[in-house]
């Protein structure tokens, strides 16, 4: 699987190699289809109760993962 170029929010930033470690090893919590073959996938926080991980994605193709970025989320926004 590529995955390549990650937008990394300055204030909160996440380590390419973590994100790409919680895409290949962990379960998602939610994943949401936008258009475009864009995803936006929940994860646990790795190291943070009251926040999830949220990471956006682009598929070209199946081994072909683009990462657009990658940033925390309070689980009170939840609905």
């Amino acid at each position: 699987m590529k995955i390549q170029n990650l937008r990394i929010r300055e204030e909160k930033h996440y380590e390419y190699d973590e994100v790409c470690q919680t895409i290949k090893t962990d379960i998602p919590l939610k994943i949401k289809y936008s258009e475009n073959n864009k995803f936006r996938v929940t994860y646990k926080h790795p190291y943070n109760n009251k926040y999830d991980l949220v990471i956006v994605i682009f598929i070209k193709e199946i081994n072909n993962i683009k990462l657009i970025t990658a940033f925390p989320e309070n689980k009170r926004r939840k609905i």
